[in-house]
């Protein structure tokens, strides 16, 4: 199950069924929180399927949507090494099976496997930077290019066309900082001019999105 995880590429099997043997997977309901923010972390997550959200709770209460995960995706890393309590809540969108290594477990297989370390680093570094373009585009871009730039970023490659997993309005707003009405009707708009079309949640990009709306 792990050879999924991008950890994980370039180690030889036998030491990932060795550390596999000491890990069990664990199953998720849809809406279920694997990891609460502000709660103390001593465990890493591997996603072996499904797909998770990762909100962080503002100071007035409400949930800003940060990320989405997928199969092969990790998370929780970040409070195994600072010792720091939980940046962000991570919940289950779907059924999903995952596994978790404690704190201990993940510094011994790093130690036996340094090569896992670069791995790890250039991953930190490529989140770091999601970031860092995620609020230069909030910075940047209006309301249609924020909503343009997380259609291409969560759309995957289906028959020749790119395709987003199933994602609310909600999500979309809760992703650019704009209202579930003005995602709906810069959605409405890209579907009538024939960029798009919506099923079961999931939009699929029918030709190349305009710059600007």
């Amino acid at each position: 199950m792990l050879e999924k995880i991008l950890l994980f590429e370039g180690i030889k099997k036998e030491s990932i069924e060795n550390l596999e043997k000491r890990l069990k997977p664990r199953s998720y309901s849809k809406g279920e929180t694997i990891i609460h923010q502000d709660d103390d972390g001593d465990s890493m997550y591997f996603i072996i399927s499904g797909r998770l959200k990762v909100v962080s709770t503002i100071e007035d209460g409400k949930e800003a949507l940060l990320d989405f995960l997928h199969d092969g995706d990790y998370f929780g890393e970040l409070s195994l090494f600072d010792q720091e309590t939980r940046s962000a809540s991570v919940i289950a969108v779907e059924d999903s099976i995952l596994i978790h290594i404690s704190r201990a477990e993940l510094l011994g297989f790093l130690e036996r496997h340094p090569e896992a370390n670069l791995i790890l680093l250039r991953s930190l570094a490529k989140r770091i930077r999601g970031i860092t373009t995620n609020l230069s585009s909030l910075a940047q871009l209006d309301v249609y290019g924020r909503i343009a730039r997380v259609l291409l970023q969560e759309a995957v490659d289906e028959q020749d066309e790119l395709v987003t997993p199933r994602m609310t309005q909600q999500d979309i707003g809760e992703m650019v900082g704009a209202s579930r009405e003005m995602v709906s009707k810069i959605l409405k708009d890209l579907r009538i001019g024939g960029y798009i079309s919506i099923q079961d949640k999931r939009i699929r990009i029918h030709r190349k999105l305009p710059s600007h709306w």
